[in-house]
């Protein structure tokens, strides 16, 4: 079975594409620069095999700007002008379809929409923007707007799609008609990445089942769909796109199959290669990054530089909270102290300048010929205080003890 390509940034322009084995190129570019680079246009995708239907070519009008109106400038502006278009778009005039009906088929729609749209392409930004507003919107009280409270169905459908992933099957019969490509298939996990990392709630078992399937799993045979190349890149893509989330959740235990109940079906649990237990937990958050480097040998040299991309990714995110994060054995019990430590930073600090000043008092009383010596050693206090030698840190993508 032939790899797919998979592209590393799409230019909407010229439809220009650059990939992986551009290896000097950096995988992850902001969307700062992303917007000032690259135009936003979801026209291209009306002529997609997944972009078929009504509701779905509707949707792309509406994500076009409205005629006569000045363009968005920004990312922000155009999930903002699409979502204003969204709600007051006269669902049963256009489609027959009343407003319920119509948002569930609004929601089979977008996550087509998004199946197409490559993970550096700013056009998923602006996808996941549009969601985000949406769940925001559904506060206010205006009827257009209150039926996207919740954001309903919209998890039904998410799990609905997940039921499209490219298999290997027993032949065509064993197949859905509408399946995801790899590509595509990797396009919507880049989506739903996206949105794990910035809504409150969270998808707990959707990146678990892809980092089981990329990383705890083995890679054999080759010829199975998803190939190896493609299962690794999703769980790399989750990684990259919602790390914060992903460390946090395993610093406290945030899901597991014990809190979810005997009659779900083992969402968490472990692929036969990780051996720990069923949730999240900075264990298997190490077990992953291992794996990302051991794995290199069995995948496509074209994708070493996202492994490399997602390892720095991990690191940065560890380092980044293990400075401002103290916890406890008990996740449970996880919090920030900082008001405690600036009271012992304080504390510390006036110990040593009351040390400081005994000394000088003592020292001047003897004279220069003092023959003062301090009992064992002098304890060295920075302005930053002690280090406590309760704190855990997290180093190396490891929790250990502060000695």
């Amino acid at each position: 079975t032939k790899e797919p390509v998979f592209p590393r940034i799409l230019s909407s322009r010229t439809d220009h594409r650059l990939f992986f084995y551009t290896s000097s190129l950096h995988f992850i570019i902001t969307i700062s620069e992303m917007a000032e680079k690259y135009d936003v246009n979801f026209q291209r995708l009306k002529h997609s095999r997944e972009c078929v239907g009504q509701t779905c070519l509707c949707i792309l009008d509406l994500l076009e700007p409205e005629p006569g109106s000045p363009p968005p400038t920004n990312l922000e502006e155009k999930a903002e002008d699409f979502v204003n278009r969204l709600v007051k778009f006269p669902s049963f005039d256009k489609l027959r379809l009343h407003p319920d009906d119509f948002v569930w088929s609004f929601w089979e729609a977008l996550l087509d929409i998004a199946s197409d749209v490559s993970p550096c392409s700013p056009e998923q930004d602006v996808l996941v923007k549009s969601v985000l507003l949406l769940e925001a919107i559904g506060n206010n009280e205006k009827p257009e707007e209150k039926m996207w409270k919740n954001l309903p169905d919209f998890g039904i459908a998410v799990r609905e799609s997940w039921n499209r992933s490219p298999t290997t099957g027993n032949g065509k019969d064993d197949k859905p008609a509408d399946e995801y490509t790899e590509l595509e298939w990797l396009n919507l996990n880049s989506f739903m990445a996206r949105l794990h990392a910035s809504q409150k709630g969270g998808w707990g078992p959707f990146p678990i089942w892809q980092l089981r399937e990329g990383l705890e799993s083995p890679l054999s045979p080759k010829d199975d769909i998803p190939t190896p190349n493609t299962r690794v890149r999703i769980a790399a893509e989750w990684i990259l796109r919602s790390s914060h989330r992903l460390f946090i959740d395993s610093l406290l235990h945030s899901y597991s199959d014990d809190l979810e109940g005997p009659e779900t079906g083992r969402p968490y649990h472990c692929g036969p290669l990780y051996s720990g237990k069923s949730h999240y937990s900075v264990e298997r958050w190490c077990f992953w990054k291992s794996r990302l480097s051991d794995i290199r040998t069995e995948i496509s040299e074209d994708l070493h530089p996202v492994l490399d991309e997602a390892i720095k990714t991990m690191n940065t995110t560890e380092r980044e909270h293990g400075e401002r994060l103290e916890y406890v054995d008990d996740p449970g019990k996880s919090k920030v102290k900082s008001k405690a430590k600036a009271k012992t930073r304080a504390k510390a600090r006036a110990r040593a300048k009351a040390k400081a000043k005994a000394k000088e008092e003592i020292e001047t009383e003897a004279g220069a010929s003092s023959s003062y010596t301090s009992d064992g050693p002098v304890a060295k206090i920075t302005d930053e205080g002690d280090i406590s030698y309760n704190d855990n840190m997290v180093h190396r993508g490891n929790a250990i003890k502060a000695h």
